[in-house]
């Protein structure tokens, strides 16, 4: 994520910049949901870097955190 908000940044800072939840499926049923606190820690990376149009995507996928 570093390296892609860099990039991000260098091209033009107002670039859209989504970050989706991950969600199982048939495959990685295994791997627990996406809980909003890590998504937001994950959106907070590219924005310090300058990234200007982070957005979190199917945000209704969210688990709550416990």
């Amino acid at each position: 994520m570093r390296s892609i908000a860099r990039i991000t940044v260098e091209v033009d800072p107002a670039v859209p910049y989504s970050l989706l939840a991950f969600y199982l499926n048939f495959y990685l049923s295994d791997l627990p949901l996406t809980s909003r606190p890590s998504l937001n820690d994950a959106r907070s990376l590219p924005e310090k870097r300058g990234v200007r149009n982070v957005r979190i995507g199917n945000a209704h996928l969210l688990q709550e955190a416990d």
